[in-house]
């Protein structure tokens, strides 16, 4: 009779580790109004963070403000009002 067939060998082999999930982009939080935030220092924060959300644009949006530090912003009116405790995707989705 024939020998027994074996498996090819990289049968034998057990399966790749999972690929490592990517760690989220901390992102840069400050406050939006110079002066005015007692104690708030400019940082480095983690996207799960909650905070005040404040909308830039790189082009022009009816009834946004252009400021210094972004092009075009806003942080009520045109958003529904104001917006805290939001993380980083809740704001994403508000500005979009």
């Amino acid at each position: 009779p024939p020998p027994p067939s074996s498996p090819p060998p990289q049968a034998l082999l057990p399966p790749p580790p999972p690929k490592p999930v990517a760690s989220p982009r901390r992102r840069r939080v400050e406050c939006g109004r110079r002066n005015k935030c007692s104690g708030e220092r400019s940082r480095w924060a983690d996207p799960g963070d909650q905070h005040e959300v404040r909308c830039c644009s790189d082009t022009q949006i009816g009834g946004w403000q252009q400021r210094v530090d972004c092009p075009w912003a806003e942080s009520d009116a045109g958003m529904g009002g104001c917006h805290g405790e939001k993380t980083f995707a809740e704001a994403e989705a508000i500005c979009a």
